[in-house]
């Protein structure tokens, strides 16, 4: 089985992402951006149903409604230094509420 070339890839890379992963989240834990990824992942999801509806390729939609929302969250991280995490729980629940809106 290990002499195969898919499977030294597969090897090769979760023996490099065990090395990157735990450092990146470390690092978003101190910055306290633990639900970034939870909140476009729910985003995405809207962006996928907005494709969709509106007969664009949903690829191309997700990239460019998970690039603004990400720029949203950041600029409401610089009004409410505070009150960051309720800015990034009120955008996955608005993602949520969009994709199911949508469809």
């Amino acid at each position: 089985m290990f002499f195969h070339g898919f499977i030294q890839r597969a090897f090769q890379a979760t023996f490099l992402i065990s090395l990157i992963a735990p450092v990146l989240g470390l690092f978003l834990i101190l910055r306290r951006q633990s639900l970034m990824a939870d909140t476009l992942s729910h985003i995405s999801l809207a962006g996928v149903a907005l494709g969709l509806l509106i007969g664009v390729n949903p690829t191309l939609t997700n990239i460019l409604v998970v690039v603004l929302v990400a720029v949203l969250l950041e600029y409401l991280w610089q009004i409410y230094r505070t009150y960051s995490e309720i800015s990034i729980e009120i955008l996955m629940s608005v993602g949520m509420a969009l994709a199911q809106g949508i469809k």
